[in-house]
């Protein structure tokens, strides 16, 4: 999940909720924003970016499924590489973004990784959409001080 300040709109935080191992880890960064007049789904787009940079040290060799999920509907659409955003740092991270995830699954061909949308009534009562977003809530509460 991901989060921006209202009142400044340069600080951005994301953040993932991962099960591996019968444990939950929560991790999360500050994402150094650009002029985007799009934060929510730049954010998203980094979260999922950030969730495919840190599975692979939370997972074991025995395990044979990724499943990252998101707030962006528009998910399918920019991992099938459709078009979704006119604004010049959403084309730019949704091709990096497809390159990121298209390599990881070629590295990890004994994997199955797959990134879904989380809708609206997925999200009501989730534990682990809370403690992401509660996470990068915090985070971002912690930079503004």
């Amino acid at each position: 999940d991901a989060s921006a300040s209202i009142k400044n709109p340069q600080h951005l935080t994301a953040a993932c909720a991962c099960i591996a191992n019968s444990r939950i880890f929560v991790r999360r960064q500050i994402i150094n924003t650009i002029k985007t007049s799009y934060k929510n789904p730049y954010g998203e787009l980094k979260a999922v970016y950030f969730a495919l940079s840190i599975f692979n040290g939370l997972i074991s060799r025995h395990h044979h499924n990724v499943i990252i999920y998101t707030d962006l509907r528009e998910i399918n659409d920019v991992l099938n590489g459709k078009r979704c955003f006119k604004d010049k740092p959403l084309m730019d991270l949704q091709d990096n973004l497809l390159t990121h995830y298209q390599s990881k699954i070629q590295r990890h061909t004994n994997l199955n990784i797959s990134i879904k949308h989380l809708n609206k009534e997925q999200k009501k009562f989730n534990p682990f959409h809370n403690a992401a977003h509660n996470a990068a809530l915090k985070l971002l509460r912690e930079i503004r001080k």
